[in-house]
């Protein structure tokens, strides 16, 4: 895997390891005259700080020469570095109010949002057996992100001098709430996150408390980035492209069909999430790919039944769902 690649406007995408399904996350370092900007710094690793190390010694920077660090999302790959490079640079961290909440109840004291979506997966049909799994994964996944970064909140339609070019802070919200991408208007550039992939579907998944249909903010996010003349777009993960608009036509055709196939999975009998995540998915083969997959089967359930596709049942066992027939 190439370390790093260079791009026009002083843009550097640095690659840093994750594993699978994704094998790296984009971290971008763009260089200006007021000093540099890092958007998303990675996962907190120590392959990711020896890439880091690399890259500043191949560019001839000093950590301190960081003068903003940016997060497009709260997510511990694109986040868990944060806290170090930090440390190392003296930089602020600009994230949004909604993505810092969460990663104070995911990582925090008790972590409270981390107990509730435990909560909402066993009542969705997860057995007790694994919800302790869950649990320890989110305790475990604490050293990944430490130290936590003293954030500055970064505010929707805010605009950042990134680089020696303007960047807008655009709401993008589906795949995390707080999501923000990042749009150069005078370079055509669009910082998207995990918004788009050219690639993969990102995941979308229900974190009680946050938004109560985060397919619905998903689908209003791509068709809110349509709008924009992007020349480029630099993506949280595979590689960065020019065809977005092609893009984001395939994306609504892939999240129509993984929406479609929900559904159709359910008939009169009422099925729990976490069943209908493995008709729909497979067996999920680690604790991630068990919250992604049975966290957007959640929103996915949401969502139906906000359109009135489908319909929950709630019992003494927990919640369940049957799909409804048009008379």
């Amino acid at each position: 895997m190439t370390l790093w690649t260079e791009y026009p406007d002083g843009i550097i995408q640095v690659r840093l390891p994750l594993g699978q399904p994704l094998p790296w996350i984009n971290s971008y370092l763009i260089q200006g005259k007021e000093g540099l900007t890092v958007i998303d710094p990675g996962p907190r690793s120590e392959a990711a700080i020896a890439i880091w190390h690399q890259v500043c010694e191949r560019f001839g920077y000093q950590y301190t020469d960081i003068g903003q660090i940016v997060l497009t999302h709260h997510h511990p790959d694109h986040y868990g570095l944060a806290g170090w490079l930090q440390q190392h640079s003296g930089a602020p961290v600009r994230m949004t109010r909604a993505g810092n909440e969460q990663a104070d109840g995911l990582w925090g004291p008790g972590r409270p949002l981390a107990a509730r979506i435990a909560a909402l997966f066993g009542e969705h049909g997860l057995p007790q057996s694994r919800l302790h799994e869950v649990l320890d994964h989110f305790a475990a996944g604490t050293a990944g992100v430490e130290p936590r970064p003293t954030v500055t909140e970064l505010s929707l339609g805010e605009r950042l001098r990134i680089g020696d070019r303007s960047f807008e802070a655009i709401d993008t919200p589906g795949h995390a709430a707080g999501h923000v991408s990042l749009y150069g208007e005078e370079s055509g550039v669009l910082l998207c996150g995990d918004l788009v992939l050219p690639e993969s579907l990102p995941n979308v998944s229900y974190v009680p408390g946050y938004d109560v249909d985060p397919i619905a903010s998903f689908t209003a996010s791509l068709e809110q980035v349509e709008s924009l003349p992007v020349r480029l777009a630099l993506p949280g993960h595979q590689n960065p492209f020019s065809a977005f608009s092609e893009r984001l036509v395939a994306l609504r055709k892939l999240h129509s069909e993984r929406q479609e196939k929900i559904e159709q999975s359910l008939g009169t009998e009422a099925v729990d999430a976490y069943e209908l995540s493995q008709r729909v998915f497979g067996q999920a083969v680690s604790v991630l790919q068990l919250r992604f997959y049975l966290g957007e089967t959640i929103a996915r359930l949401h969502h139906a039944v906000q359109r009135g596709k489908v319909k929950s049942i709630r019992s003494e066992g927990g919640t369940g769902y049957v799909r409804i027939y048009p008379n």
